[in-house]
């Protein structure tokens, strides 16, 4: 694959396959499929239209298919695009509620060396404490978050390690369940590292249909190297023995309720192993499983959503191969962990390209949700933050005792729209952007930040030309694939 990333103050991109060669272009929101000498002469012709200096003899055929792409198409126009604004969303008026994460311990029983809170993670985050959440606030979130919700929701239980507050989630969870006529449509998800799991937890878990979201990152030599106990110790052995307690105790529901998620990175561990690892294993290859990337900086841990340091390796052909096949095949475990990490990516380009440019030019709020909408995190102390990924590292929405503070909400939403409107004027991928809150937020202020922007900015724009070129290399392979993906 080749990216072509020269072009700057121009509303397009090119880039191209090993089969074709295309053009992004922005003011429409279009992928063109271009022959040869469209893609290397645009250039030249877009820029110097109105130069005398063009001397570079061209094919008067080009030279009309250009032209006609700005003239009757509207393409390859000059950025920054002034007229361009942001769209307007219709939740606010609603402004229900899906997702509730209740912090409810500071407490963690693990040192992980990459852990966002511990000391290695170059951003302010809250440090480990004892602060534990009292069942006042979590009752009083629970009654503002159903108030304020219909439909399908979530309440999901956070840390720290959550699980030790294992009494504290079970008494949550039977409040709901006996003070709510509605609590068949309240789902309980628990995000744990596993390590204090015991049989009689897990049987309590899978008889009432607590979703359980697991952190392990692969064989034992690779997950213990990061992921210890306070003492030092390794804590695969443990995680493994209760696994296969719960597998063996009910096997469809530990499949259906049970997930995992694991961090990985070629330059701490052996990627191909930790794959075959999920892949091979009984107690994981029914099950749902998510990879995250993660670099090392000279200063530091740092996630980085959409990173390329597994992106890169030679899995992705295995996708394309697996897209190509004529007649679609069992989905081997090894091609559902690459699908479920390389697609929603792509997905979410592809329903972006979806959607026709706006007659009112307007963008979407790049990836940006409506504060308490999508997903509403409560700390321990019974504050409201934007999501679990900044957590106290915002500014607080509202608490558990007078709700969401709709007005501060509002506020955030302003604050962001005014100090990105003219870097996504002025930006290729304005339509494309998947960036959010996270982007912007200073620990060390619980504001905004541009410089923070400026770096978020250019690994997105590097994520999404990547991105573009899978994509295509998709839709070559199999024009269906991706809405075939979609519906299931």
């Amino acid at each position: 694959m080749y990216l072509n990333d020269k072009i700057g103050g121009w509303g397009y991109k090119k880039f191209q396959t090993n089969e074709h060669k295309y053009i992004y272009d922005t003011y429409t929101n279009r992928v063109a499929n271009v022959d040869e000498n469209v893609y290397d002469l645009v250039d030249f012709i877009v820029r110097n239209k109105h130069s005398n200096n063009n001397k570079k003899v061209i094919n008067i055929d080009t030279k009309e298919v250009i032209q006609h792409y700005q003239n009757d198409e509207n393409m390859f126009r000059q950025l920054p695009f002034q007229e361009i604004k942001f769209s307007k969303t219709n939740l606010l008026k609603k402004w229900e509620r899906n997702r509730l994460i209740l912090n409810v311990t500071d407490d963690c029983n693990l040192r992980c060396k990459y852990c966002v809170f511990g000391d290695a993670f170059p951003r302010n985050y809250r440090p480990f404490s004892n602060t534990m959440m009292s069942f006042r606030t979590a009752k009083r979130s629970v009654d503002d978050f159903l108030k304020h919700s219909s439909g399908k929701v979530v309440i999901s239980f956070y840390g720290g390690e959550p699980l030790l507050r294992y009494e504290f989630i079970k008494d949550i969870i039977g409040s709901v369940r006996s003070e709510y006529d509605e609590c068949d449509r309240v789902d309980f998800c628990v995000t744990t590292n596993g390590s204090i799991l015991t049989f009689d937890m897990l049987r309590y878990f899978l008889d009432n249909g607590i979703m359980l979201f697991i952190s392990i990152d692969g064989p034992e030599y690779i997950h213990d190297k990061h992921r210890k106990y306070t003492n030092g110790e390794g804590t695969h052995k443990n995680i493994i023995k209760s696994l296969q307690a719960a597998k063996d105790y009910d096997t469809d529901r530990y499949r259906q309720l049970i997930s995992f998620q694991a961090t990985v990175n070629p330059d701490l561990m052996p990627v191909n192993e930790v794959l075959d690892y999920f892949a091979s294993n009984s107690l994981f290859m029914s099950n749902l499983v998510k990879f995250n990337d993660m670099e090392i900086p000279e200063n530091g841990f740092k996630f980085v959503t959409g990173s390329e340091t597994f992106s890169e390796s030679h899995y992705w052909s295995d996708v394309l191969r697996f897209a190509s096949q004529n007649e679609r095949t069992s989905i081997t475990p090894k091609i559902r962990i690459l699908l479920d990490y390389y697609i929603p990516h792509i997905l979410f380009l592809y329903n972006r390209l979806s959607r026709k440019s706006d007659s009112n030019n307007e963008i979407p709020l790049n990836g940006c949700c409506v504060p308490g909408h999508s997903r509403l995190f409560v700390s321990s102390a019974g504050e409201y933050y934007l999501c679990e990924k900044i957590g106290e590292y915002s500014e607080s929405i509202g608490n558990s005792q007078s709700g969401l503070d709709y007005a501060k909400a509002l506020e955030i939403i302003t604050r962001y729209q005014n100090i990105s409107i003219d870097k996504c004027r002025n930006c290729w991928a304005m339509h494309l952007c998947g960036l959010c809150y996270t982007s912007l937020c200073d620990g060390s202020s619980k504001s905004f930040s541009v410089v923070d922007r400026e770096e978020a900015c250019t690994i997105e724009r590097k994520k999404i030309k990547v991105d573009l070129v899978r994509l295509m290399e998709l839709m070559e392979a199999n024009p269906n694939f991706i809405q075939e993906y979609s519906e299931n």
